[in-house]
């Protein structure tokens, strides 16, 4: 998969991925369950929020 993130990279996206634990009920028993959500823009995109880069002296 990772050299398929680098050529979406090469030609012009970004690649955002998140996971995390959903609660889920069925039949009346609760679970989490692991949920991943995966989103490929475009690099110039207006929805992305560029954050500056944090040196460690600031921690």
């Amino acid at each position: 998969m990772n050299q398929q993130i680098k050529e979406l990279e090469r030609e012009g996206f970004l690649v955002f991925g998140g996971r995390w634990l959903k609660k889920v009920k069925i039949s009346n028993q609760e679970d989490l369950w692991p949920v991943a959500s995966v989103r490929v823009v475009r690099r110039m995109s207006p929805g992305i929020i560029k954050v500056p880069n944090l040196e460690k002296s600031h921690f």
